[in-house]
């Protein structure tokens, strides 16, 4: 059961850059609610604010105009994205690694939130936990499964994703991110140019900064 309260929400968020003298705004009034165990998929082609909206929720960029909130966290113009850690894992397209480092180093790095154990993190994610294989050696698929590993491991309420193909990026393994929702009850949101099939999950379109009305899968 989900509770009542959102996970995250945005109401009326408006976000807008400068180019020199013009204003170009890319999210044009965006209303979402985002609830524990919910898994949302957001669709648009290239261009269309999916990023701004995913650097706006992960608390990288601050909102131009409207209010945003994380687990009762008001957001609302954040620029330090440490007020978010424990709360908000993102996977961005270009996620990196240091190569030098083990699997295992990779997750028990100084610094690093765990709140559950590096090898169920890496079943979760998808990875023999007796890996421990340079990063440089791995596959890029098989890097951002680290990735979605590294993130689990601090068990985040909220996991945001970019699952766009090349040339965007590497998307982020799907099956990881499900066994993610489905085992530790976080909420996912992710996006996509492309169609993503998830039994159950919450679909949008976006276009133009705006986000169209959800349906059930």
């Amino acid at each position: 059961m989900f509770t009542d309260r959102p996970l995250l929400s945005l109401k009326n968020v408006h976000k807008t850059y400068r180019m020199g003298e013009e204003q170009i705004a890319v999210l044009r009034g965006i209303d979402l609610n985002v609830h524990q165990g919910e898994f949302l998929v957001i669709k648009g082609a290239p261009g269309c604010g999916k990023s701004a909206l995913l650097n706006v929720m992960s608390g990288i960029e601050g909102v131009s105009r409207g209010d945003m909130n994380v687990a009762g966290l008001c957001c609302t113009g954040v620029r330090d994205r440490s007020l978010l850690e424990g709360l908000v894992a993102f996977l961005c397209p270009f996620f990196s690694l240091d190569a030098s480092l083990t699997i295992q180093e990779a997750l028990n790095q100084p610094g690093l939130r765990r709140h559950m154990g590096v090898s169920r993190a890496l079943e979760m994610a998808g990875i023999n936990p007796e890996d421990n294989r340079r990063i440089e050696e791995l596959s890029h698929t098989t890097r951002r499964r680290v990735g979605v590993a590294r993130a689990i491991v601090g068990r985040p309420q909220l996991i945001l994703a970019d699952m766009s193909p090349p040339p965007w990026g590497v998307a982020p393994p799907l099956d990881a991110l499900l066994r993610a929702n489905q085992t530790l009850r976080c909420a996912v949101v992710v996006t996509t140019t492309d169609d993503v099939h998830v039994q159950d999950a919450i679909h949008f379109d976006m276009e133009e900064g705006r986000l169209h009305t959800p349906t059930l899968a």
